[in-house]
């Protein structure tokens, strides 16, 4: 009878500290950077951007960047920026679908597409992977990051479907897009990441 006791007792004090610590292991801690506070996974999409200025170039495409300037405000004046969502909003200049870009944009008609924490959002995101490889030029690159570990963040109008590892990334990226090269980086503890950052090349 005692060892039924602490067994039920040892399973309600792991049920009270999952339910108390998953919670904060899933929300990224927040910190100050560039004088705001923002959470570590925001704050590595701003560096991972900042350590791409510097090459970015020609047209570039910033695919579901909602109503966050950031982006817009680093690199407008590196580059032809253009930024679209599948809303209306004043920071947006191209409303569409990303499952559907070919559909309004050129094929091969940009230099780098950019694409930060949106792949979660979208119910077939092996269709948006190949929007996003036919609308770059070949030779361009494919700036993206995607959460993993990471809080639900979806409401009505946007869901939250998927968290997708690094070897789903290779998949989809490589096998599926067809992009040549896929660099992909942990943010937080490597087996327990927040997010990836990810950097893919299609071949010339």
């Amino acid at each position: 009878m005692l060892i039924v006791s602490i067994k039920n007792w040892i399973k309600q004090l792991h049920g009270a500290i999952y339910r108390l610590v998953l919670p904060a292991l899933v929300r990224p801690p927040m910190a100050r950077y560039r004088g705001q506070v923002c959470t570590l996974t925001r704050m590595s999409i701003m560096r991972f951007l900042e350590s791409w200025q510097d090459c970015v170039h020609g047209r570039v495409l910033d695919v579901g960047v909602g109503t966050w300037p950031y982006p817009r405000q680093l690199l407008r004046e590196r580059c032809e920026y253009i930024a679209t969502d599948c809303f209306e909003h004043p920071n947006i200049d191209v409303v569409s679908d990303i499952q559907h870009l070919t559909e309004v944009f050129h094929r091969e008609s940009f230099d780098f597409v950019i694409c930060t924490d949106v792949l979660e959002h979208i119910p077939h995101p092996w269709e948006a992977v190949r929007e996003l490889y036919a609308v770059l030029k070949p030779g361009g690159v494919l700036l993206l990051t995607t959460p993993f570990n990471f809080h639900l963040h979806g409401n009505e109008q946007v869901r939250d479907y998927w968290r997708i590892s690094d070897d789903g990334l290779r998949m989809l990226l490589q096998e599926v897009a067809g992009f040549e090269r896929v660099e992909i980086t942990p943010i937080g503890h490597p087996e327990f990441p927040f997010s990836h950052t990810v950097v893919a090349n299609k071949r010339g």
